[in-house]
């Protein structure tokens, strides 16, 4: 789990570190050159690499039950409990 929660924080701290470096590029006004605009668009490359990476990995909610509905039973089918009774 840890090696998990390490590759997550990673890809969030790369993910982060180039929207960065794409806000100070824009706000240095290097954004308007050659080699401003190739450092952008391989931040935004990375970013969304990255970005998409830690998505993935971030835990997904069960569906909340219903109050109605019971919860199926651990350990077996309903076939399997009526053979037994």
């Amino acid at each position: 789990m840890s090696e998990r929660l390490m590759l997550f924080l990673v890809s969030i701290l790369i993910t982060l570190t180039c929207l960065s470096v794409i806000a100070w590029t824009v706000i240095s006004r290097q954004a308007l050159y050659m080699d401003g605009l190739l450092t952008v668009f391989t931040c935004l490359v990375l970013a969304l690499i990255f970005g998409l990476n830690a998505l993935s990995m971030m835990p997904k909610k069960p569906p909340a039950s219903k109050a109605g509905e019971s919860k199926p039973k651990r350990g077996g089918s309903e076939q399997a409990d009526q053979a037994k009774g």
